[in-house]
């Protein structure tokens, strides 16, 4: 059975984002960040755009969440 990718944190801003995604790689876990060729932080845009959606797999959820929120990672939403 193959698992989906879940959108685990979303941010506005890039460099946020990166943080977060090394953080899960650090700790082996397999990530993708969408959104992470924007030129520009979404901070001050209002598109609609959700920023940048960092993703894991479906079976790493759980231990990615608990990470994140160990480190206090800041967040849009969680």
């Amino acid at each position: 059975m193959q698992t989906k990718r879940l959108t685990v944190r979303t941010f506005t801003q890039r460099a946020e984002a990166l943080i977060a995604k090394s953080k899960l790689e650090d700790a082996g876990l397999d990530c993708a960040l969408e959104g992470e060729h924007s030129p520009i932080d979404l901070q001050w845009m209002n598109s609609g755009s959700p920023g940048y959606e960092l993703k894991v797999w479906e079976t790493d959820f759980k231990v990615a969440l608990k990470l994140l929120n160990e480190e206090g990672t800041d967040s849009e939403t969680g």
